[in-house]
């Protein structure tokens, strides 16, 4: 049991080297692990940087200045081997653990100036998204409004610009409330009252 621990630990610790590793090979691009990903098992991740990193390292030669100059301001999540390689609609890089180096280099260079316009929209909406809620939370006098790691900016701008509009009539139900903005209506453990972004489109 001990040892099972500290092989975990020793696996995780180990997770950054081989996320450096990976984004030395593709010109500094930043690796980042999704928040919607939930729990994934560090020996699982292990094993796909590995494969990635082999696979790039067999075609390092023959495509180490395709990719040109710094890619620091691009993002790139490493997924399971079933995944498909794409581009998500924040402008990070999907890629397979299974994908043949040089056609994720080649998918890179091809995408990149798309990937880069998608982040840069998605940093846009977050600023504004962030704003937005502050905007509620204070007006409504809402003790906490928190939203889920996996709602896109665009969902979470739809719930407080409804929000805002039904002002009067939920103002004294919210006040003094910690809200989580998310999928579904509930009520959590502690207390959180659990809202879906559609709200409106439910409680019509």
């Amino acid at each position: 049991m001990l040892t099972n621990v500290s092989r975990h630990e020793e696996t995780l610790l180990g997770l950054p080297d081989l996320e450096m590793t990976l984004s030395d090979l593709l010109h500094d691009i930043q690796i980042v692990r999704r928040p919607d990903h939930g729990i994934v098992m560090a020996k699982e991740y292990d094993k796909q940087l590995r494969a990635l990193i082999s696979s790039l390292n067999r075609c390092w030669k023959a495509k180490r200045d395709v990719l040109g100059g710094s890619l620091n301001h691009l993002q790139l999540v490493v997924e399971t081997s079933s995944g498909p390689l794409a581009i998500s609609t924040s402008g990070q890089f999907l890629v397979p653990s299974s994908c043949p180096g040089s056609i994720l280099i080649d998918f890179i260079v091809n995408n990149r100036h798309k990937a880069n316009t998608l982040l840069k929209e998605h940093e846009r909406k977050s600023i504004k998204t962030e704003a937005i809620l502050h905007k509620c939370q204070s007006e409504l006098d809402i003790c906490s409004l928190e939203r889920d790691a996996s709602l896109p900016p665009d969902k979470i701008l739809t719930f407080c610009e409804n929000l805002m509009k039904e002002a009067y009539n939920v103002k004294d139900l919210l006040k003094g409330a910690r809200v989580l903005i998310t999928f579904h209506s509930s009520i959590s453990d502690d207390g959180k009252l659990l809202v879906p972004w559609n709200w409106v489109d439910i409680y019509d």
